[in-house]
């Protein structure tokens, strides 16, 4: 995977199981590897470039190829035959001064806006916090008209480290397509609310081009 990754302008986008997340960041984080969070919404779902899959368990969608399997011959690493496109819509960079709010606002646009398509939404940060570890997490939220729930994804920031002097976090989540007009919000979430700062926090939102 890390391989996949170098050179790459934006992280990739990686699908798997919902039990897969945490370990992965986790071993990522011992070896050292700036790689992105998993996606396990919707699985097994195309929408990636990469998959994490168990292929005795579940059927892989069509246009993947193996590129790795484990030693044990269980979880294969499979790639996209067709390269996941976008578009840039905005791009945004600016700094969170020292702060201990619950919640900080990064991106919330006009549900007519997102026009029923996939979006990407990446978020380029440094943070510096003197909590060890600070539970900061990036959440990802859509709603429709009348408050249900569409989606929800949350991934925490504490995954990648416990102590935040300045490094960068670099991650990418998939806001799916949906049939209804949605108000999206993606924010930080800060539980605990301890105090922390972003000297540059930029926001790139991608549209997936069919």
């Amino acid at each position: 995977m890390s391989e996949r990754q170098q050179g790459q302008e934006r992280p990739l986008l990686i699908g798997a199981y919902r039990q897969n997340p945490r370990c992965w960041t986790y071993g990522a984080s011992l070896r050292g590897l700036d790689l992105n969070y998993l996606n396990d919404l919707g699985f097994p779902q195309p929408t990636c470039e990469l998959l994490l899959i168990d292929t005795v368990h579940f059927e892989p969608p069509p246009g993947f190829h193996t590129v790795y399997t484990a030693p044990h011959g269980r979880m294969n690493l499979m790639e996209a035959e067709t390269a996941l496109r976008d578009s840039v819509v905005r791009d945004s960079t600016w700094a969170i001064p020292s702060t201990n709010e619950e919640f900080k606002g990064l991106w919330s646009p006009d549900p007519e806006a997102l026009q029923g398509r996939a979006w990407l939404i990446e978020v380029d940060a440094s943070i510096t916090s003197d909590s060890e570890p600070l539970e900061l997490r990036l959440v990802v939220d859509a709603k429709d008209a009348n408050g249900n729930p569409l989606h929800y994804d949350v991934i925490n920031l504490d995954d990648q480290r416990i102590s935040w002097k300045g490094d960068r976090s670099h991650v990418l989540r998939l806001l799916p397509s949906f049939s209804v007009p949605a108000q999206v919000t993606a924010y930080l979430w800060n539980p605990r609310q301890q105090y922390f700062a972003m000297d540059r926090v930029r926001v790139i939102i991608r549209e997936v081009v069919p």
